[in-house]
C-alpha cells in the first residue's frame, strides 16, 4: 500500500482591510443587542434562550404580529451569560446607527464554539481564481482558446453573440480532459484555519458605491480586522499524485507546484487588481480619498515583498474572476458583457464593473459642507450622511515555515 506523501506549509494570515467570509445568514433584531456606551454587539443564542426558559420566551414571542421584546430577551441573557455566544466590537458612531435601526447583522463563519476561522475552501477558492488568472495571462494561446469557448458569434444582427460555455476557463486550466476527478486543484490542500477567541470580531456598516454616489441602504457586517489577530492553516501539496503523473501532461505547464509557484501566482494577481481598483477610485466622482491613500499603501507593501490576497464579501466581479485579461480586447469584452448580460448588458463594458461594495462611517456636515456636490450622499430630516472609508477583503499571508 503506497504512502501519502506531502510538502508541508503552515501559512498565517492577517487582515489587512476588513474580511467578512460568511454563512449567508443574518441575525435578525431580536438576536442581537447593541449598547452604545460599551461600543459592543452582543449576539444572543435564542435557541438555547428557548429552551432553557420556556416560559419567559413564550411571553416575549407570543404576539407575531409584534416585534420581540428585544431589552427583556437582552437582560434575560445577560443573567445567564452562557446565553450570550459572543461579543463584538462597534465604532461609536455606527453602534448609534444600528441601535435605532431595524437592520440585520451578516454573520461571520464560526466553529460550535462560536468562535470565528476561516474555511479552508474560502482560501483555496480565491488561490484557484489567482492561478487561473496568472495562466491565462501568461499564455496567450489559451487566453485565446477560452475567449472562442465563452462567447459564441451567431451571425445574426439582432443578436450577435450568445453566451458559450461558462465553465471553459475551468475545463481547460484545471480539468483537462473535462474530467472533474482529474481536477488539478486536488494537488493542492488548504486546512481551515485554527479558531480565533469568541470576541474576536467586529460590526461595520457597508453601502453600495455605484458609479457616482453612495446607495441609501446599510449593511451590517461581522468582519474579521487588524485587531483580531492572525489565523493559521496547514497547506499540503501532495507529492504522491504529482509523480504518479496525476493529469499528466498539463503538470508540464507552470501549474504551481512549490508554495513559492503559488506566491507567484498570487503576487501578479494582486498586483493587477490593485492598479484596477487605484484607477477606479481615483478617478470616482465620490473622491474616497482614504480608499485612495489605501490602495496607495497596498501597492508599496507589494513593492516591499509582502503577499496579498483578495478573500470573502467586497472582492467584486473583478476579483472573484479572470476578468482583467479578458478586458484587453475591448471588442471581445464587449460581447462578454452582452452575451452574459453583465453590468445590464449592451453599452456598459467599458465601466463594467462599475459599482462597489465599500465600508462607509458616519460623518457630520454643516450646511456649507453638505451641499457640495450632487454625487455626496445628503441627509433627509435626521437621517446620517456617509461617506466611504474603507474596502472590504485583503489578506495578508505569510509562511511560517
Amino acid at each position: 500500500m503506497s504512502t501519502s506523501i506531502f510538502d508541508r506549509y503552515l501559512l498565517r494570515i492577517s487582515a489587512v482591510s476588513p474580511i467578512h467570509v460568511g454563512t449567508g445568514r443574518e441575525y435578525f433584531r431580536y438576536e442581537f443587542h447593541c449598547d452604545v456606551q460599551s461600543r459592543t454587539v452582543s449576539i444572543l443564542n435564542i435557541d438555547k434562550l428557548v429552551r432553557k426558559n420556556p416560559v419567559q420566551a413564550a411571553l416575549v414571542f407570543k404576539d407575531e404580529k409584534s416585534a420581540p421584546d428585544t431589552a427583556t430577551l437582552f437582560r434575560l441573557c445577560w443573567n445567564q451569560k452562557e446565553l450570550i455566544c459572543n461579543q463584538d466590537q462597534i465604532a461609536g458612531d455606527i453602534a448609534e446607527l444600528l441601535a435605532n435601526e431595524r437592520s440585520t447583522i451578516w454573520e461571520f463563519t464560526k466553529d460550535n464554539a462560536f468562535r470565528p476561522y476561516l474555511p479552508g475552501s474560502s482560501i483555496k477558492g480565491a488561490v484557484r481564481t489567482a492561478i487561473a488568472y496568472w495562466m491565462l495571462k501568461n499564455d496567450p494561446e489559451l487566453l485565446n482558446r477560452v475567449k472562442q469557448a465563452v462567447v459564441v458569434k451567431t451571425g445574426s444582427a439582432n443578436t450577435p453573440t450568445r453566451m458559450g460555455n461558462p465553465n471553459a476557463v475551468e475545463e481547460f486550466i484545471f480539468r483537462p480532459g473535462g474530467d472533474a476527478k482529474r481536477d488539478l486543484m486536488r494537488l493542492w490542500h488548504f486546512s481551515d484555519s485554527k479558531p480565533l477567541g469568541v470576541d474576536s470580531l467586529s460590526v461595520v456598516a457597508a453601502k453600495r458605491l455605484s458609479s457616482t454616489r453612495l446607495l441609501g441602504f446599510t449593511n451590517f457586517f461581522e468582519v474579521l480586522t487588524k485587531q483580531s489577530g492572525t489565523l493559521e492553516l496547514e497547506v499540503l501539496f501532495d507529492q504522491s499524485l504529482a509523480k504518479a503523473g496525476f493529469c499528466e501532461p498539463a503538470l508540464l505547464n507552470p501549474f504551481p507546484k512549490t508554495i513559492s509557484d503559488l506566491f507567484a501566482c498570487i503576487n501578479e494577481f494582486t498586483d493587477d487588481i490593485v492598479e484596477f481598483e487605484l484607477d477606479y477610485f481615483r478617478n470616482h466622482p465620490e473622491r474616497p480619498h482614504t480608499i485612495v491613500i489605501f490602495y496607495e499603501n497596498l501597492k508599496q507593501s507589494r513593492k516591499k515583498g509582502k503577499m496579498l490576497l483578495p478573500l470573502g464579501k467586497g472582492t467584486g466581479w473583478i476579483r472573484k474572476t479572470v476578468g482583467l485579461p479578458l478586458r484587453e480586447d475591448e471588442n471581445f469584452f464587449s460581447r462578454l458583457v452582452e452575451a452574459y448580460k453583465l453590468g445590464k448588458g449592451k453599452g456598459r463594458f467599458k465601466r463594467f464593473p462599475q459599482s462597489r461594495e465599500v465600508l462607509a462611517k458616519v460623518v457630520r456636515r454643516n450646511s456649507h459642507q453638505a451641499s457640495r456636490g450632487a454625487s455626496r450622499t445628503m441627509s433627509s430630516g435626521n437621517r446620517p450622511m456617509f461617506d466611504p472609508s474603507e474596502v472590504f477583503g485583503w489578506a495578508q499571508l505569510e509562511v511560517v515555515k
